[in-house]
């Protein structure tokens, strides 16, 4: 699961937080060791709840819309500054 995680924060791949758990949980009948040390972890318990998930990407999105405006204030604040100085 880091493996995958970190592929994503990479870019080699674009899977979400519930697609990379799929990818991992354990298919069909459970061995030995999984009646000893319980059932598998629940996605919510890895992840936090999916409104919980769904609310940090929008929050990421908001941040990333703002992030070319922001550029273009530091852009003019520093051409600001040049004629400021030259002065």
């Amino acid at each position: 699961m880091k493996r995958l995680l970190e592929q994503r924060k990479v870019g080699e791949i674009s899977l979400t937080d519930e697609e990379i758990y799929a990818k991992i949980k354990p298919k069909g009948k459970h061995n030995s060791r999984d009646h000893r040390t319980g059932v598998s972890p629940s996605i919510t318990s890895l992840f936090g709840g999916f409104s919980e998930c769904e609310k940090l990407r929008k929050e990421a999105d908001k941040v990333m819309n703002k992030a070319p405006e922001a550029k273009k204030e530091a852009i003019s604040a520093n051409e600001q500054n040049k004629i400021a100085l030259r002065s």
